[in-house]
């Protein structure tokens, strides 16, 4: 799983044209498809295709196809995502990613009863002129090596909001964005502990505080998050190796862990043995 947009920052086919932590302008560029794959947008986005085409999937099943010219809005969460090569430009797009308190400032002087309605994750932007302006000027900035600074990324942020705005179910969708979606705990969190996340990213993708999350976790399961999630990581880790001799970082990545020394940390204290150790035991 590919953690959005912090991955990116360090992908040689994305270009940082603005950056204020994950408040961030990027560029990417591809010659290849690529794979599905999930992605955690832990901000919401805008992503510009401008040539190419790009297929999202939401973590509830809707699926959408953005064609060039094209944009779509995300909400903060988990997507399938695909980038499709056509023609002879490969693929081309700009990503736009919002903090909360950048969408709280475009809303400040909006009507309130947006903030009433319903909405879903994501809001497809149907080609326009005032898109690919955005973009073709997004990007001249940084070629004309204009610095970097926040208040000019900001700035660049809220006109792509404002030249939105006009756009069916926009305003609707961004209010709602501001509002945690709540879901059930026990469900996503058997359905989602092999995921490379922590307990803060887990509490905003059920919609709850950090604080509000660990309530109500100990409520469903008698436990803290953290134990709960070992013990489960630790048990899927045991049962794949019983199953499969594979590599120990593929091990770790499978049921949620990024640092594979941690990792074999982890299972050493849980089964007396290192993974490796384990698998030749398991299978000799």
């Amino acid at each position: 799983m590919i953690l959005l947009p912090t991955r990116l920052f360090q992908q040689p086919t994305v270009t940082t044209l603005l950056r204020s932590g994950n408040n961030c302008i990027l560029e990417k560029r591809l010659e290849e498809n690529t794979g599905r794959r999930e992605g955690y947008l832990a901000t919401h986005a805008v992503s510009i295709v401008l040539s190419g085409r790009q297929v999202i999937e939401s973590y509830d099943g809707d699926t959408i196809s953005i064609q060039p010219g094209e944009a779509i809005l995300l909400r903060r969460g988990l997507y399938h995502i695909s980038d499709f090569v056509t023609g002879n430009n490969g693929f081309h797009s700009l990503l736009c990613y919002f903090e909360d308190n950048i969408i709280n400032k475009f809303l400040a002087d909006r009507p309130a009863d947006f903030r009433n309605s319903r909405a879903s994750d994501f809001v497809h932007l149907p080609s326009a002129v005032e898109l690919n302006t955005f973009a073709r000027s997004t990007l001249d900035l940084y070629r004309l090596g204009k610095p970097n600074r926040p208040a000019v990324l900001q700035l660049k942020q809220l006109e792509l909001l404002h030249l939105s705005s006009d756009l069916p179910g926009l305003m609707s969708t961004l209010c709602q964005f501001v509002i945690p979606k709540k879901r059930g705990i026990r469900d996503f969190m058997e359905s989602n502990y092999h995921k490379q996340l922590g307990v803060e990213d887990y509490a905003r993708l059920t919609g709850r505080s950090t604080s509000s999350f660990r309530r109500d976790f100990k409520a469903h399961f008698g436990t803290t998050p953290q134990r709960w999630l070992k013990g489960k990581r630790m048990a899927a880790a045991v049962e794949i190796s019983q199953r499969n001799q594979i590599s120990v970082s593929r091990l770790a990545h499978q049921v949620g862990y990024e640092n594979v020394s941690y990792f074999i940390r982890e299972f050493r204290e849980h089964t007396g043995y290192s993974p490796r150790q384990f698998m030749l035991r398991e299978h000799s």
